[in-house]
């Protein structure tokens, strides 16, 4: 969505989002996916063999790991890194809201219901949102066919918004 809308990108060096870090102005092997996701992917040999990686957590706030739930500071820190778990963190308000596994963007079109999403928040500070979504497969966004709800953290209350907008083959509820 801020793709289109924004010209943003998905992916970004970390010295994109902390410009005046000079420890993130000399990370290459680490990366910011989306607005709530740093990723630490096993790059070096040394890594692999230990089943262990080293990130760097820049100092905007705290970081969670995605599969633990563990609170890191920010700094240099060591954790698992099993082939099949990729380093995640989650800045400290971060919003992340997932699906299904799909392994192409319309493998649900057709069902009688849309799957259940899972919101989760990551406590310890306000975070923002926005949930956007399209028909997978035309060009029709380009012409506003597409919804967006808005989330909102502000501890310890989230805030889900309506749905704004609509598009061709939506779904009217929206379990999450």
């Amino acid at each position: 969505y801020k793709v289109y809308r924004d010209g943003y990108t998905m992916q970004r060096a970390l010295v994109f989002e902390f410009p005046h870090d000079p420890v993130a102005q000399t990370i290459a092997d680490q990366f910011l996916w989306g607005d709530s996701l740093l990723v630490a992917p096993i790059v070096s040999q040394q890594d692999h063999l230990r089943a262990a990686r080293t990130v760097y957590l820049p100092s905007a706030r705290g970081w969670i790991h995605f599969w633990t739930g563990e609170l890191h500071p920010p700094g240099v820190t060591t954790v698992p890194a099993p082939l099949d778990q990729v380093p995640l963190f989650v800045p400290q308000g971060g919003i992340i809201v997932l699906g299904p596994f799909l392994q192409y963007a319309t493998q649900y079109l057709g069902l009688s219901r849309q799957p259940a999403m899972e919101v989760r928040v990551y406590p310890g500070a306000s975070g923002h949102f926005v949930l956007y979504e399209d028909d997978g497969h035309s060009a029709a966004y380009r012409t506003g066919a597409y919804t967006t709800i808005q989330f909102t953290y502000d501890p310890p209350t989230l805030t889900i918004g309506a749905r704004a907008g609509e598009y061709a083959g939506m779904w009217r509820g929206k379990p999450l």
